[in-house]
């Protein structure tokens, strides 16, 4: 790469050519920018990797400004050569940083695979200040370097195989013919050997877990894992002497992004509102606090103890019997729960909320 910052630092936009982008098929927007791509599973790489293994530079953006980002960066990394992956159409976008493709995939929208680590580090120089603008989900397997930008060493193009567990590995063979594996890792930290290259750019060292979240709650285990955030069964610590257990959700920065913009952050803060609402009125965990830290959302609630309706359904059909094979006790004791659930239905549609999801 040649002076990137000297050769395509612009004044506003001027020095992008305007391409529509057709939602549906980002193959065409890269045809129409002057760029041949290929299919490498759910994304489109331009350019040729020119090693196995080196620093990978990763773009996450939430939904709505995906294309906009493309506008602006794709043109820079076409006219200076450099090889890049993006997401083959918006709906695979959409995916991607959802979660919904691989937790390890999340926010990865812009993968730019430099031939050099001083490129990497220019690259990246020139980048934070070209997408401040922006905001995205924090990519899981890479250090977050500032706003948008996110880097990693690993594997340019790996390769998947079975190894005698029957587990699958991605890695690269060497020249040797030897297999080496990829040392991607989640959280982020340096593969055993690998040195920090880049001078202007601090290495963040890993963070601990923190043990109390917001001063009085402290994760005791993991109800539901998620890449948008983790549930966690959690001790509320009122006094030394008072421990009542509780529920946290946690919403990862900018993830679970829609078209109206909204996030994480405003599904907890609407989840919090409805709760707090039908309290009294439904049967509903009584909300302790919603609060964020290091960018994140958090909603704690009170644990409530008790089975649910799937659990009691299946201890009475044992997922076996259908309504037909039953005995009239377990048909009226079905017939009861569904009651019940009804009468809490019809409460909470008296209070002004409806249900979507029965």
């Amino acid at each position: 790469m040649t002076n990137v910052i000297a050769d395509t630092k612009p004044t506003g936009n001027s020095y992008i050519e305007p391409v529509s982008i057709d939602p549906t098929n980002f193959e065409r927007f890269l045809s129409e920018a002057g760029a041949v791509s290929v299919h490498e599973g759910v994304y489109l790489r331009v350019g040729e990797y020119s090693r196995p293994f080196g620093w990978i530079i990763d773009l996450s953006v939430v939904i709505t400004e995906v294309m906009r980002l493309l506008e602006i960066v794709v043109p820079m990394l076409i006219k200076q050569n450099i090889t890049f992956k993006i997401p083959k159409d918006r709906d695979t976008a959409k995916s991607l940083l959802d979660g919904y493709l691989s937790y390890q995939s999340v926010g990865k929208i812009i993968s730019i695979f430099a031939a050099s680590e001083g490129d990497a580090e220019e690259l990246i120089s020139f980048l934070l200040t070209r997408t401040e603008q922006f905001r995205g989900p924090r990519v899981p397997t890479d250090m977050h370097i500032g706003g948008i930008v996110h880097c990693r060493f690993g594997a340019y193009c790996p390769v998947r195989r079975m190894v005698n567990s029957g587990e699958i590995e991605d890695g690269v063979f060497t020249s040797a013919n030897q297999f080496v594996p990829d040392p991607t890792t989640i959280p982020f930290s340096l593969p055993r050997g690998v040195q920090w290259p880049f001078k202007s750019i601090p290495l963040k060292q890993k963070l601990s877990e923190k043990r109390i979240l917001n001063g009085n709650l402290k994760p005791t285990s993991i109800l539901k894992s998620d890449s948008r955030g983790n549930v966690w069964k959690s001790l509320h610590l009122k006094s030394l002497l008072h421990l009542k257990p509780c529920v946290i959700k946690h919403g990862r920065v900018n993830t679970c992004s829609d078209e109206h913009g909204r996030d994480i952050k405003d599904r907890l803060l609407w989840q919090k509102k409805i709760q707090e609402d039908l309290t009294g009125k439904v049967a509903v965990p009584k909300i302790i606090s919603y609060f964020e830290q290091d960018g994140d959302s958090f909603l704690a609630m009170e644990y409530v103890k008790g089975n649910s309706l799937a659990d009691l359904s299946s201890a009475i059909t044992s997922n076996t019997r259908s309504w037909l094979d039953l005995n009239r006790d377990e048909k009226l004791l079905l017939l009861e729960y569904c009651l019940k659930l009804a009468q809490l239905l019809e409460k909470m549609h008296s209070s002004g909320y409806i249900h979507r999801d029965v």
